[in-house]
């Protein structure tokens, strides 16, 4: 993982900008980002991210975030590059922390700042229907069924601990399932139970956590 520079980001009449924090100011320009040509947000939320194992190239890594939690900006524009920005380098939004809560925080506030800059439905109603939300923990006792939200475009689910099920089908710990509808169609509803057994790799098993996109 590279060295990153710290940046700002703030609301404007027609989206938002951002800027990296340096010393050049050649290099420190705002960036502005019209909310008309937004596609969608997303949010990505990976929890330890970065702990270090034996390999050298970890152990020389200067770089280490508990967990990382990175937006992601898509474009209308077919040859406009995504916008990824990590919310750990995020210097002047002290709600956009690096957890669940932080990133709900930043989508939130993001689309807002989109949504204000447009009177036009239609960018309401991207904002909406392409939004992910990130990480939902399963808000259950360990060994509970539940079952995912039915209508959504896609989602994925992970297991964290053992003796977890999905439809019915007993999975192992870290088990990952990805799952897409069809253009204009929604995803059913898919059954599941939560890990009862506690995985030491995982910090808070056992639990299934679900990533919908609406």
């Amino acid at each position: 993982m590279a060295n990153t520079v710290k940046f700002e980001i703030e609301q404007t009449d027609n989206g938002f900008r951002y800027r990296p924090l340096t010393t050049d100011p050649n290099d420190s320009k705002w960036e502005y980002i019209n909310a008309v040509g937004v596609k969608s947000v997303q949010g990505v939320f990976q929890e330890n991210f970065g702990e270090r194992n034996a390999s050298t190239r970890q152990r020389k890594n200067p770089i280490r975030y508990d967990n990382l939690a990175t937006i992601i900006v898509n474009f209308h524009d077919i040859n406009a590059p995504e916008l990824t920005k990590r919310l750990q380098d995020v210097d002047n939004q002290a709600t956009w922390t690096d957890n669940i809560a932080g990133l709900m925080q930043a989508l939130s506030d993001i689309n807002s700042w989109l949504s204000a800059a447009s009177s036009s439905s239609a960018i309401t109603s991207i904002l909406t229907g392409n939004t992910e939300v990130p990480s939902v923990v399963a808000n259950a006792a360990s060994g509970t069924a539940g079952s995912t939200v039915a209508g959504v475009k896609s989602f994925s689910i992970s297991f964290e601990g053992s003796n977890g099920a999905k439809d019915g089908v007993v999975v192992e710990s870290g088990h990952v399932a990805n799952f897409s509808a069809t253009l204009s169609n929604g995803l059913g509803s898919m059954a599941y139970t939560v890990p009862n057994v506690a995985d030491t790799f995982y910090p808070n098993s056992p639990r299934v956590v679900i990533q919908y996109i609406a």
